[in-house]
């Protein structure tokens, strides 16, 4: 199976699509994209379009950052270079989580896909697949000003995991806030067994909402 992301570009924006096969699918992040949630609705409307675009391209800087960064220490471990780095206190304590819960990688930046009663396809790119305690887990990266882990969050997840070809048995988001003193921490969250799959439900009525309008869309045009 060939995955493939591509950029489509329009009169109004460019966008990145899945492909699989060469057959157009959707992004899962894009189908969770339609809902904002409130309080980021709040924060719009308190921001002027340009203090947006810089919060945007700052947030986008520093979340690519520390997922490579994250993605090192699981794979190699934490050493004194990554210390020195901004996001030092950070990424020592995600090694001692790793320790603590003795995490084995499995794989990491994985694509998945799953057609969903043979006929609402989706695909979407993990963080990373590991064992813990002989169990497949999911984890997701998170950056964040907050601690907390969002409903959007548990749907993402719930979706990766309900097309991974494996059992996976615990989903896990580590938020990581960046704090008012410029510091960032780590902040688990899981769910085990049926916990994700409201998620997953939520998710899948998100996704025949995405390709109804897509379709709808299509006949307006015309």
């Amino acid at each position: 199976m060939k995955f493939e992301l591509k950029t489509k570009t329009t009169r109004k924006n460019a966008k990145q699509y899945y492909f699989v096969d060469g057959v157009e699918v959707p992004r899962v992040t894009e189908v969770i994209g339609q809902i904002v949630p409130p309080g980021l609705l709040n924060w719009y409307a308190s921001k002027t379009p340009d203090e947006i675009k810089e919060t945007r391209r700052t947030s986008l800087s520093t979340g690519s950052n520390l997922h490579e960064l994250m993605e090192a220490v699981l794979l190699h471990g934490f050493n004194e270079k990554m210390r020195q780095t901004p996001f030092g206190d950070v990424l020592e304590a995600y090694s001692k989580w790793i320790a603590t819960n003795k995490v084995k990688p499995v794989k990491t930046e994985e694509y998945v896909y799953d057609i969903v009663g043979g006929k609402y396809g989706y695909a979407g790119r993990t963080d990373a697949i590991v064992e813990i305690d002989g169990e497949l887990a999911l984890i997701d990266y998170k950056t964040s000003t907050g601690s907390e882990a969002y409903e959007s969050h548990w749907q993402q997840l719930a979706a990766y995991a309900g097309a991974y070809p494996d059992d996976i048995k615990r989903v896990i988001v580590l938020v990581i806030e960046k704090c008012k003193d410029g510091t960032f921490a780590l902040h688990p969250h899981e769910l085990v067994g049926d916990q994700r799959k409201p998620y997953y439900e939520m998710f899948i009525h998100l996704l025949k909402y995405y390709l109804l309008v897509k379709e709808a869309n299509k006949k307006v045009s015309k």
